[in-house]
């Protein structure tokens, strides 16, 4: 079962060598971290946390040095929305 660390990774959209950048970690780091090998910040998930939020907030602008993950996710969900009616 995927921690919360890895699920927000998916959540951003972003694959892990986006997180791994956008944390400054390296891929690896990553990877273990995911995998439930590695003791995982609180730091980190609270910055992936918040980004989450900004990315499924339409009402808030994204970051320009967001990854092309996170730029797909909001796309995603912005499309979702005008399916179902919500925007």
């Amino acid at each position: 079962m995927p921690n919360r660390f890895s699920r927000l990774i998916t959540l951003c959209g972003f694959t892990q060598q986006e997180a791994a950048d956008y944390l400054g970690l390296a891929h690896k780091t990553v990877s273990m971290k995911s995998a439930g090998m590695r003791k995982i910040a609180d730091e980190e998930e609270e910055r992936l946390a918040s980004l989450w939020a900004i990315i499924s907030d339409l009402d808030q602008p994204l970051p320009e040095d967001l990854p092309r993950g996170g730029q797909e996710r909001r796309r995603a969900i912005s499309e979702a929305l005008s399916l179902n009616g919500h925007r």
